[in-house]
């Protein structure tokens, strides 16, 4: 089995965190199950595709991508540590910019080089598109001096390290981050989060033989939980293989968790459709 990991960070921090559990994954199925590093969101969209990715970690809008495209459906979705179904997308600057708000970016957008995360990213795009820009009918490469993507934790590098004065970056990755580089943290301020947003999905290809499904599913539904007949011992080395990811557990999910971030969507490419339609001399105007 194959299991679809994002490089939201490294490929070999990712594989280090998910590798007891994919390992576990592996015994409980009868199949080993290997991590697969993918660089953006469409590699693992296409992979599954594709039919070489069985299942995957990723974010809301890869999944939509995947439902829509790839014959791939949520069965599952992280819980953290505080029990929380759902994170934020931040907007960070260098704590010396003077910027204290998004107001304060947008208006001197046009002097700044704006970290976005990947097009497919839930946290790093999608909702911070709509939120900040899309719904004031504001365009980021119109009104940045620069724009570039990249991954929440490169984002995080470029503007500690000054190579941005703005990015987006999940409020998760921020918090790990900032555990394991707080000399660089201390360089940032959040000047805007987000709603919360749905936690992350893990998500199947439709075509799978419905025993392994059934097999997978009871495994994430079961991982970390606490019950007569299970050792107090295998309980607390789940949970610590879970705290690797950033979870407490896993809940059962399917893709209705997914309409919040089609309607966002749906909004987007709405937008950007009637801007299309509009006069080069209105669209402008009303940019403003």
């Amino acid at each position: 089995m194959q299991f679809g990991l994002i490089s939201t960070q490294s490929a070999a921090e990712l594989n280090v965190m998910w590798a007891p559990i994919l390992q576990d994954l592996g015994g409980h199925i009868g199949r080993e199950t290997r991590p697969q590093n993918f660089g953006d969101y469409a590699g693992v969209v296409w992979s599954l595709r594709a039919g070489t990715t069985d299942l995957a970690w990723t974010g809301n809008k890869a999944a939509i991508e995947a439902v829509d495209r790839a014959n791939a459906e949520v069965f599952a979705q992280i819980v953290d540590p505080q029990g929380s179904d759902g994170y934020r997308s931040y907007l960070i600057v260098r704590a010396e910019s003077g910027m204290a708000s998004a107001e304060d970016v947008i208006t001197h957008a046009a002097d700044l080089t704006f970290g976005n995360g990947d097009p497919n990213s839930t946290s790093g795009n999608l909702v911070p598109g709509y939120f900040l820009f899309a719904r004031k009918g504001l365009e980021p490469r119109s009104l940045f001096k620069r724009v570039f993507h990249a991954s929440h934790e490169k984002n995080f590098l470029a503007v500690a390290d000054g190579q941005a004065d703005v990015a987006t970056i999940a409020s998760i990755t921020f918090e790990r981050v900032c555990k394991a580089q707080p000399e660089k943290c201390a360089r940032l301020r959040i000047v805007w989060q987000s709603p919360t947003i749905p936690n992350d999905p893990l998500i199947w290809r439709k075509d799978l033989p419905e025993e392994i499904k059934a097999r997978i599913r009871s495994f994430f539904a079961d991982y970390g939980s606490e019950h007569a007949g299970k050792p107090r011992e295998r309980v607390a080395e789940e949970r610590r293989r879970l705290a690797l990811i950033g979870a407490a557990r896993f809940r059962a999910s399917d893709n209705g968790q997914l309409q919040p971030v089609r309607e966002i969507e749906l909004y987007r490419e709405r937008a950007r459709a009637e801007a299309k339609a509009l006069p080069a001399d209105t669209a402008k105007a009303e940019a403003k």
